[in-house]
């Protein structure tokens, strides 16, 4: 998958500022940065949500398809979205709503084994809206597995896209999902995830696309790009990568410090 000179503009503020982007199926590749960097967005557009906003002269691809104009139900094929936050209005039971992912025959039993996958496999009865916001993710992980079936299929590698994928998880289940990621990568899939625990993403990140501002600081493995220099001045404070022996990177948080916290006046101007 690659993406090329993309700028967006919202609100005439550039969001996005001539971002090159590529990753490879077999991989988990890993958006990270501060607050409003871009990520979410930059996600969007890759997924072909947001696509036809980028400016003239931008390209997105996905095994040879041009997603700034696919048809939705071309790109539902190749590719699975698992947004931060999902709202439902309707009194759907968990397992209505991994079925949603999972259409023609056999789908329910699709629906069934990747509930199971996440740790739910006697949920499906229950009402959506009943379970915890863990829960509530964890299900809607269920029905983007349920959605794209196997990782490699007629026209190639699957995609799943995923932003934030364990930001309401405990720390067992935020390892069930890195490894489901892991492993559908390591099945001939291809995983971008937008993640904020750097942690994570030293452990299960084979590239990791570092933004600040709109603007890519960095992309390459994670020894690369998640360097104490790199990181300081993408989230404004000093940090310190250490490495652990027979584990890897790892960033431990009391070691940095705040150096200015923005206050009301500063957001106002």
């Amino acid at each position: 998958m690659a993406a090329r000179d993309l700028t967006l503009r919202m609100r005439r503020k550039v969001i996005l500022d001539q971002v090159d982007f590529s990753a490879r199926a077999g991989q988990v590749t890993a958006i990270v940065g501060p607050n409003g960097s871009g990520k979410t967005t930059l996600l969007r557009v890759l997924t072909g949500e947001i696509a036809g906003q980028i400016d003239p002269g931008g390209s997105v691809t996905m095994g040879g398809v041009d997603v700034t104009r696919a048809h939705p139900a071309v790109l539902a094929r190749r590719r699975a979205v698992l947004a931060q936050q999902t709202a439902l209005s309707f009194p759907f039971t968990v397992l209505e709503v991994v079925r949603l992912g999972a259409e023609g025959p056999g789908g329910e039993a699709r629906a069934l084994d990747a509930l199971a996958r996440v740790d739910l496999a006697h949920y499906g009865g229950r009402y959506y809206q009943e379970l915890s916001g863990g829960e509530q993710q964890r299900v809607q992980l269920a029905r983007v597995l349920a959605q794209l079936e196997e990782p490699v299929g007629a026209h190639g590698p699957r995609w799943l896209f995923l932003d934030e994928p364990v930001s309401a998880l405990d720390i067992a289940h935020q390892l069930q999902v890195m490894q489901i990621a892991a492993d559908f990568a390591r099945a001939g899939g291809g995983v971008i995830a937008v993640m904020h625990d750097l942690n994570l993403t030293a452990m299960y990140a084979q590239k990791v696309v570092l933004l600040q501002q709109g603007r890519c600081l960095g992309a390459g493995p994670a020894e690369a790009v998640l360097t104490d220099d790199l990181l300081s001045r993408a989230y404004g404070c000093p940090l310190r990568m250490g490495v652990a022996p027979g584990t890897g990177l790892f960033l431990l948080p009391q070691s940095a410090q705040i150096t200015h916290v923005p206050s009301a006046l500063d957001i106002r101007s």
